[in-house]
């Protein structure tokens, strides 16, 4: 699969996959707050194991996300193989040092003495 393609699908599936993990994550917060009524007074408590749990997963959307703006920012930056960016020399432009690519037809540089 072209990477150019590739990326941006597979940044999509990480969106769906962050959106459903930060649903869970609310459903987990929520199901941490236990009311309970005492004498007609609403007591809240807080089940520890839930809000962690919710902390997790949302911390996992979130560092998904951070990985869908990475996806997508290589995405639209890499050229595709066919268009050489204005740092790379194409096959028979030489460089910036005066080496040699090695295109077709082209001869090696001569071997240096390192006496």
């Amino acid at each position: 699969m072209n990477r150019r393609v590739g990326r941006p699908a597979i940044a999509a599936v990480e969106v769906l996959l962050a959106a459903a993990v930060a649903v869970l994550a609310v459903r987990w917060w929520h199901r941490g707050v236990i009311v309970t009524d005492v004498a007609g007074a609403e007591l809240f408590r807080v089940d520890g194991r839930w809000w962690s749990a919710a902390v997790l997963v949302a911390t996992v959307a979130g560092l998904v996300l951070i990985d869908v703006a990475r996806r997508l920012a290589l995405a639209l930056r890499q050229p595709t193989r066919d268009q050489p960016t204005r740092d790379q020399p194409t096959r028979d432009q030489p460089t910036r040092d005066g080496g040699d690519l090695g295109g077709a037809g082209l001869t090696p540089p001569p071997a240096q003495d390192h006496r």
